[in-house]
């Protein structure tokens, strides 16, 4: 798969990936997500997700300027409904998308609720994001 990444070829990639779950092969879902790039379509497929799969996908998203994408995820995975819930890396994901959506008072309710929703106290690297988040025009 990794040899398919290298030579552009994601879509075999993905295909080789499927193809493996549909027999009972289940690979280091880490090094196969970060081969892949986090597609969707492997992320969708994943029946274990950890915290870092989803933490890569809402960045990949923020990325590539689908930050409404980013952000339904998020919401996604702090809903309480799956096995994984944000951790800190998480909140500068998805701090970063809104900063980068322009979407201020999103990313401010989340930045406020951190502590309350999610138990994280704010790190550097968040309070950075604010700063970014709070210098978009005109707010």
């Amino acid at each position: 798969m990794s040899l398919y990444v290298q030579n552009g070829e994601e879509e075999k990639a993905c295909e080789v990936f499927l193809q493996s779950r549909k027999v009972g092969i289940e690979p280091a879902y880490l090094m196969v997500s970060t081969a892949l790039g986090f597609r969707e379509r492997v992320f969708k497929e994943m029946t274990r997700m950890i915290s870092v799969t989803w933490n890569a996908m809402i960045r990949r998203y923020t990325h590539q300027g689908h930050h409404d994408m980013a952000l339904a995820l998020f919401e996604e995975m702090s809903s309480g409904n799956g096995e994984t819930t944000p951790n800190y890396v998480t909140l500068v994901c998805v701090l970063s998308a809104c900063s980068r959506a322009g979407a201020v008072q999103k990313g401010m309710d989340i930045f406020k609720s951190m502590r309350a929703r999610f138990g994280i106290e704010p790190r550097p690297e968040h309070y950075a994001c604010v700063v970014d988040l709070l210098d978009v025009p005109g707010w």
